[in-house]
C-alpha cells in the first residue's frame, strides 16, 4: 500500500472506498453458495463497524488538532464545528482510547519507523523538545530507525545527537501508526545515564527542557494516551 502525504486526493480515495464496498456487496449477492454469502456479508458488516469506530476516532483526533492549533477549549471547538460539547467530548475520548486510526502498521511499508524516547526523572518530569517548525510544537527526542537498527538503538542514538544525554532505553510503552504522518511510531521508556543537557540539533529544535505533568498537558494536549498513562504513573 502506498504511503500517503499532503496533497493526496481524499475525495478520490473516498469514492474508491465506496466503489470497493459496492463491488464487494455485488459479488457477495451474486454468490451461488448461500452459506458462503452469509459469512462474507457478516465479515463485510464487521469491517464496516470497525471503519465506523475508526472514523469516530479520526473525528476526535481532528478536534484535538483544531484545539491545539487554534488554542480553543473543547466547547469552543465543538461550536465552530457545529456539534454539541458532549458529542465532541465523546469523540475526543474515543480518539484517545483508540490511539491510532489504522490497525495494521504493515499496511504502510514505505513509511519509516520512528522511535521516540520517553525520558523521565525521579520527580516525574519528562524531557521534551520544542520544534522550530511547530509541527508539532513540542515532541519527544528520537528519530527514524536506520536499516539494521532496532528502535531502542535508534532512540538512544538520536537522544544523544539531539540533547547530549546518554540514556538507557527500557520497555516499549506502545506503538501506533501516526494519524497525521502515517509513520509507525514506537514509544520507549528511558532514563538518563550520563551527559550534559543541551540543544544540539539547532537546525530543527529551538529548545530541550524538562516538563512537568501540567506543562505537558498544556503544550502536548493530543499526546498518545499510553504515553500519558505512563507519565501519570511516573509522576506518582
Amino acid at each position: 500500500m502506498r504511503g500517503y502525504q499532503k496533497g493526496t486526493d481524499v475525495a478520490a480515495e473516498l469514492r474508491e472506498l465506496r466503489h470497493a464496498f459496492t463491488r464487494a456487496a455485488a459479488a457477495i449477492h451474486a454468490s451461488y453458495d448461500g452459506d458462503t454469502a452469509w459469512r462474507q456479508a457478516a465479515e463485510l458488516g464487521e469491517m464496516v463497524n470497525t471503519m465506523r469506530t475508526d472514523a469516530a476516532a479520526l473525528r476526535g483526533q481532528v478536534i484535538m488538532s483544531i484545539m491545539a492549533e487554534r488554542g480553543l477549549s473543547i466547547v469552543k471547538a465543538a461550536d465552530q464545528l457545529g456539534i454539541s460539547g458532549p458529542r465532541a467530548t465523546n469523540l475526543v475520548k474515543a480518539a484517545r482510547e483508540r490511539g491510532a486510526i489504522m490497525t495494521d502498521t504493515s499496511d504502510m511499508p514505505d513509511q519509516p519507523t520512528v522511535a521516540l524516547a520517553i525520558i523521565t526523572d525521579d520527580s516525574g518530569q519528562v524531557l521534551a523538545e520544542q520544534r522550530k517548525d511547530g509541527i508539532p510544537p513540542w515532541t519527544f527526542p528520537g528519530g527514524e530507525v536506520n536499516p539494521g537498527e532496532s528502535p531502542r538503538q535508534a532512540a538512544a542514538r538520536r537522544v544523544e545527537a539531539e540533547t547530549g544525554l546518554s540514556v538507557e532505553v527500557g520497555a516499549e510503552i506502545g506503538q501506533r501508526v501516526h494519524p497525521k504522518t502515517g509513520r509507525r511510531m514506537v514509544y520507549l521508556a528511558a532514563t538518563v545515564t550520563g551527559g550534559t543537557l543541551a540543544c544540539l540539533d539547532t537546525d530543527d529544535l529551538s529548545d530541550v527542557a524538562w516538563l512537568t505533568q501540567d506543562q505537558t498537558r498544556q503544550r502536548m494536549p493530543d499526546m498518545y494516551q499510553p504515553v500519558r498513562d505512563h507519565l501519570d504513573q511516573a509522576g506518582q
